[in-house]
């Protein structure tokens, strides 16, 4: 596989974790073969995280910002180019720029744009084993595994001085970009929250973007003085910066779940009808909590009551259960 490869990638936050595996596993097959990510603007600093060095090309926004984007990858000369998302946009830019072998996952009319449709396996499994079908690559043996983020020393500074406060912190992530469905609800946290400061000598760090400030403001005032919020606070190399401070963290099923993951926090991940064999948080010594019986579906309405009843089911007490119990494996100097 010699030649420039050009990877069209994928928008989501906990998307673009779950490439990692299968990204890092082509640069150690290929370490010759240069590579260069075609990305939205907003995903430049979270893959600053994963190689500072990474060649990037930021796609133009709107019909005549791909076609710009499309004439300067044509520039480029690549040989090849594995399109990662499902839309029809990651695969019309390398088709317009002329890649002359191009690979991705049929759907969306695009599959005349590929030079080879992959077919996914009919069987359930996650999704970060989907990228390894896209790339061309054996599927690992080993469990897949996440390399380590560099974050930068400025953004630890910053990280170090707003949890001053405390030397043991819970994180949690209580949001979600897709929405109510795949939300636990904000009165559970709170519940939870003030179970773990009685229980901990620990302080709760509430985590979001601004769109999620008010919802972590209320479960911050919810459960006391010892919950700070920096929901919206934060840029994504700070929130990396901090969930690496947090002993463990709780989150629902979330691009912040997959970030957590990818600096190496323990993690109780909530999941409602979403499938956890599928994108469930990568690595070790995680607790996935879903309610048992549970019909999962990977396509879920942003307003799906079938999903909030499903994670209303998850008991305050059963999350406690597993914070404590991680807790009490690991560091004692939590536990009040």
């Amino acid at each position: 596989m010699n030649g420039p490869l050009l990877i069209s990638s994928v928008n989501w936050l906990g998307d673009a974790v779950m490439t990692l595996p299968a990204l890092t596993a082509y640069r150690t097959s290929y370490p010759d073969s240069p590579v260069t990510l075609l990305i939205k603007p907003a995903m430049t600093s979270f893959w600053s995280l994963v190689d500072p060095g990474l060649d990037q090309v930021v796609m133009e926004a709107g019909l005549i910002g791909q076609v710009r984007s499309a004439l300067r990858l044509r520039q480029r000369r690549y040989v090849r180019a594995f399109i990662l998302p499902n839309s029809f946009r990651s695969a019309w830019i390398p088709f317009l720029a002329g890649i002359p072998l191009r690979r991705g996952v049929r759907g969306h009319f695009r599959s005349i744009m590929f030079t080879h449709v992959v077919d996914l396996p009919p069987v359930r499994m996650h999704q970060a084993y989907e990228y390894f079908h896209i790339m061309g690559l054996d599927m690992p043996r080993d469990p897949l595994l996440l390399p380590r983020l560099h974050i930068p020393a400025h953004a630890v500074t910053r990280a170090s001085e707003w949890m001053r406060g405390s030397n043991h912190w819970i994180g949690m992530i209580p949001g979600a970009a897709r929405g109510p469905s795949k939300r636990w609800p904000a009165e559970s946290f709170i519940d939870a929250g003030r179970q773990l400061i009685h229980r901990t000598n620990a302080s709760l760090l509430l985590l979001g973007t601004v769109a999620e400030s008010m919802l972590c403001g209320q479960i911050a005032t919810g459960i006391g003085p010892r919950a700070l919020n920096l929901a919206g606070k934060t840029t994504l190399i700070d929130l990396a910066a901090v969930l690496g401070r947090c002993r463990v963290v709780v989150a629902n099923d979330s691009g912040g779940m997959h970030l957590a993951a990818a600096v190496g926090c323990r993690l109780v991940a909530l999941f409602g009808i979403t499938d956890p064999v599928r994108t469930g948080p990568l690595g070790n010594g995680h607790v996935v909590i879903q309610p048992p019986g549970v019909q999962v579906d990977r396509k879920i309405a942003r307003q799906s009551v079938q999903a909030r009843d499903v994670l209303h089911r998850i008991h305050p007490d059963q999350v406690v259960g597993a914070v404590l119990a991680h807790l009490q494996s690991r560091d004692a100097n939590f536990l009040g």
